[in-house]
């Protein structure tokens, strides 16, 4: 029989059974919470519905409210559902309906690569060219281009177009690019830097190679590991002969490609073209730069040296004396525009730098572009959960409300909806968003010498 002590301890356990709570409270929802459950419900519609167009006026309300919304702490969120809005008006560009979903779809499922590209599409580059080589990479490597997410993007934004390039009379082309991801894809344990690691926007100075790809196989096997791409230059002898009395170069005659420049020599722009292509062989970014001084043009190479943690670019080897103080420039591979040699430098910095910072930066200043055209127009209508939620907090403690507006389809660069807060305090948005701002309005690179 139980003693009075050990009845007395079951009557107190079961008091405080009893007077505890049968569930714990459910947690107060977070504002970026509630716009990812927006952002995943939106896009999972579209998956379902397949209508682009709903998608993204859908998506182009929430960014708008979460960039009116958001603290100093929300950089990820906004970056979340800038992601999902590029993603959509890029992919409304691709023509055929079917196909447009079918990427979709894979892209939901290959988060990495589909998070590079989205980021890495310049607004000046038609998105279709972009998506209609993926789409030819997706039916020939589908399971590898997850896996080299950065290269895959960089070949994307690179030869969404035909890539040629003339050095002097010689005109060179590049080679397929399915080709191209096969060559760094299967050499990758041999390039200098890899290619895994390196950030896509670095990488597009490594795809964009005009050599073919047995002249890059003759490259890498002869200089594979070897950081001294600007050695490259001057291991070419100058033709004196062409320089002195215009006959025809031997590498013209011969046929111009790289084991035919190492044998026969050429002048300062072949020298240039073949440590810069060795460089891309050997997964070395590397640009052939170019500029003039009081009496001539002279052709130099670029490229990229770095530590675990630092980068620089190198524009120094086979730039001479006279040419120290004359602003290179260089081809921009994504766009075919030239570009000045230090803007190229300025893109070192990636070396360190962490993924989901590089992609919070491009979604500030996207959200920079937007408070830009804030001051011209109506603040749209949030999506339910996220209008309940923020004028229900400090959020909106600067009189900022909601008001109706149109539901038509925004475009790209979409546009203004927003209003200033009628208090005339700046809200936690310009907080957030102030450094992204002076950067869209102001902070160029000053041309130079690197």
């Amino acid at each position: 029989m139980p003693s009075l002590r050990t009845i007395a301890l079951l009557c107190l356990c079961a008091a405080l059974i009893a007077a505890a709570p049968a569930t714990k409270p459910a947690a107060k929802p977070t504002f970026p919470l509630i716009v990812r459950d927006q952002i995943k419900k939106a896009l999972d519609d579209l998956q379902s519905s397949g209508d682009f167009f709903v998608a993204e006026a859908q998506l182009q309300k929430i960014f708008n409210q979460t960039i009116a919304y958001s603290l100093p702490k929300d950089a990820e969120v906004i970056r979340d559902a800038d992601f999902a809005l590029r993603l959509v008006h890029q992919l409304r560009s691709v023509p055929d309906h079917d196909r447009r979903l079918e990427l979709f779809k894979f892209l939901r499922a290959n988060e990495n690569l589909s998070r590079m590209l989205v980021f890495l599409i310049n607004p000046k580059q038609d998105p279709a060219n972009v998506y209609a080589l993926l789409d030819r990479l997706r039916q020939k490597r589908a399971d590898q281009l997850d896996k080299f997410a950065s290269l895959t993007a960089a070949i994307c934004v690179v030869h969404d177009r035909p890539l040629s390039r003339h050095i002097n009379e010689n005109e060179v082309h590049a080679p397929d690019p399915l080709a191209i991801f096969d060559f760094f894809t299967q050499n990758e344990p041999r390039l200098f830097f890899g290619v895994k690691n390196v950030p896509a926007e670095l990488l597009i100075y490594v795809v964009d190679t005009t050599a073919q790809i047995d002249e890059m196989a003759w490259a890498l096997d002869k200089y594979a590991k070897d950081p001294k791409v600007g050695a490259r230059f001057f291991d070419i002898k100058y033709d004196f002969e062409h320089y002195r009395h215009g006959t025809p170069k031997r590498i013209t005659l011969e046929g111009f490609n790289l084991p035919n420049i190492a044998r026969y020599g050429g002048v300062c722009a072949d020298q240039a073209y073949f440590a810069a292509s060795v460089g891309k062989s050997i997964g070395v970014p590397a640009v052939y730069a170019h500029g003039a001084a009081a009496n001539s043009g002279h052709a130099w190479v670029g490229f990229l040296e770095a530590t675990s943690r630092e980068g620089w670019w190198n524009f120094d080897i086979g730039r001479y004396e006279a040419y120290r103080n004359v602003r290179g420039s260089v081809l921009d591979p994504q766009l075919r525009e030239e570009i000045p040699d230090s803007f190229v430098s300025l893109l070192a910095e990636m070396i360190g730098s962490k993924l989901a910072d590089r992609h919070n930066a491009i979604a500030l200043t996207d959200a920079a572009s937007r408070l830009v055209e804030a001051e011209k127009s109506a603040f749209d209508s949030a999506p339910p959960a996220v209008a309940r939620w923020t004028m229900s907090t400090s959020r909106t403690s600067c009189g900022i409300r909601p008001s109706r507006s149109s539901n038509r389809a925004p475009t790209w660069p979409p546009a203004s909806v927003w209003r200033r807060p009628p208090c005339g305090r700046s809200t936690a948005m310009s907080t957030t968003l102030a450094a992204a701002m002076r950067m869209s309005l102001g902070a160029t690179p000053t041309p130079g010498r690197s």
